[in-house]
């Protein structure tokens, strides 16, 4: 299973790159990795190292793919270049890291089974490996130099060459392609040798005594390692617009919390709780009416544009018709949000005392339970408020978009005062919702810290 994900992970990986733009994201591949190497970080020192390492890349593939996205909204050479260059230093900083730390790991594997075959190869394939790994970043980033050369003021002549970089980027790919079919197929052999059924056996027989009675280490791990993906998808309430449509869907954060949930169900780490019923149901009545908003905003914009709203009568009844829909389905969201914070915080509660007897001194139980209910109050009050207010500013700010050029007259003691209302709005919604993520976020924080955090470091010294 390692072998067939590791091969599986630089197949992703060995795609040839143009610039900045990954075909393949990397992030799948490291994902993969991580995948492999999880089980083994519990009492493996190298399978950990290398695990942090391929995380670091993760999250640096991660950016990468967000920079690809800036890079087609500005139309700017200039930043092409520079993401390019930033992208080669960095996946360099930490990707040699990265290889050197999983062939340590490999190395290991290879001496534990005793395969002399793998042992007599590892530093070979190790140095091919990185060198060839640097040259693919080097024939991805080098064509992009060539701008250099464009408008430059110090220049008597035209020496602008840049109309040749899209034949530098085919010959580019070209090249790279030879080295990263190369690559790919020197790490498989690798993989193939290094693990055979002689390292599976041993490596399973060494996982079941290591982790033998740490099953409750592998439950407040997991919930523990849950938390940051719902703060990830905690950022798609904010409303990123193109074309006057937002492209985000405010329904994946509880899509994201009731998958997570389901998933603890099944593997048994959390108790059945009947608000799971009326979840499932608020989030999908909110999903429609999301879609509906979407579906009837595109519909407007592909007619008409803002200003028409008071210039057209269809135009105003047509955009108008939209406000009620935005409004139910952000009232929607706090219903499917209020409810999900519930759930997580009684499934944080249910853990705590399920397994405090087990983790922690009698001494600390008392304090520890009633340290964790005063801080649930507000650890659910806060962030439920703040979405409140985002929801009850959203369909407001969509209300009043047409007049976003317009100042708005106040009448105060008779005197006519321009006020520049609505353009406060849009910041006041960006710091309301960045304010709802923020206080999310450290409830969740604060949930691992006092519960899943505190028990899994508790049990790790026993």
């Amino acid at each position: 299973m390692r072998k067939a994900l590791l091969i599986i992970a630089f197949v992703i990986l060995a795609n040839p790159l143009a610039s900045n733009v990954d075909v393949l994201p990397d992030l799948f591949g490291y994902i993969l990795i991580m995948v492999m190497l999880s089980k083994h970080t519990y009492y493996d020192a190298q399978a950990k190292s290398a695990y942090k390492c391929t995380r670091n890349m993760a999250i640096v593939s991660a950016f990468k793919l967000a920079s690809v996205y800036i890079s087609t909204m500005v139309v700017d050479d200039t930043i092409s270049l520079v993401f390019s260059f930033v992208f080669f230093t960095v996946e360099l900083v930490f990707g040699i890291p990265f290889l050197l730390k999983l062939f340590e790991y490999c190395s290991q594997r290879a001496l534990k089974s005793e395969n002399m075959k793998a042992i007599k190869i590892v530093d070979g394939v190790k140095i091919a490996t990185v060198v060839l790994f640097g040259v693919r970043l080097l024939l991805a980033t080098a064509p992009d130099f060539i701008l250099l050369t464009a408008h430059d003021p110090l220049s008597l002549y035209d020496s602008d060459l840049s109309h040749f970089r899209p034949v530098l980027i085919v010959l580019s790919v070209l090249i790279s392609s030879i080295i990263t079919l190369a690559w790919l197929m020197l790490e498989s052999y690798f993989f193939a040798v290094t693990f055979t059924k002689r390292e599976a056996t041993l490596s399973s027989e060494e996982l079941s005594e290591k982790l033998t009675n740490k099953n409750l280490q592998f439950n407040l791990s997991l919930q523990g390692k849950m938390l940051p993906v719902l703060a990830v998808l905690s950022l798609f309430v904010f409303e990123l617009k193109i074309d006057n449509i937002d492209i985000f869907f405010n329904t994946a954060l509880v899509f994201g919390f009731i998958a997570i949930y389901v998933f603890l169900l099944i593997k048994k780490y959390v108790r059945f709780d009947k608000l799971l019923y009326p979840l499932i149901g608020t989030t999908a009545v909110q999903f429609i009416f999301n879609i509906i908003v979407k579906m009837k905003t595109r519909a407007f914009f592909e007619k008409y544009t803002l200003s028409s709203v008071f210039e057209v009568s269809q135009a105003e009844t047509d955009y108008y018709s939209i406000i009620p829909f935005s409004a139910v389905s952000w009232l929607l969201f706090v219903g499917a949000f209020v409810l999900s914070m519930l759930l997580l915080l009684r499934s944080a509660k249910n853990t705590l005392n399920d397994h405090i007897d087990v983790c922690l001194p009698y001494a600390d139980r008392e304090y520890t339970v009633g340290e964790f209910k005063k801080r649930a109050k507000l650890l659910f009050i806060l962030p439920t408020i703040a979405c409140s207010l985002v929801a009850v500013i959203s369909p407001v700010v969509l209300a009043l978009m047409p007049r976003i050029d317009e100042l708005t007259k106040v009448t105060i003691f008779g005197t006519v005062i321009n006020l520049p209302l609505f353009p406060s709005l849009v910041p006041l919604q960006l710091i309301l919702t960045l304010g709802f993520v923020a206080l999310f976020i450290y409830s969740l924080v604060m949930i691992n810290d006092q519960v899943y955090k505190k028990l899994y470091y508790k049990i790790s010294l026993d």
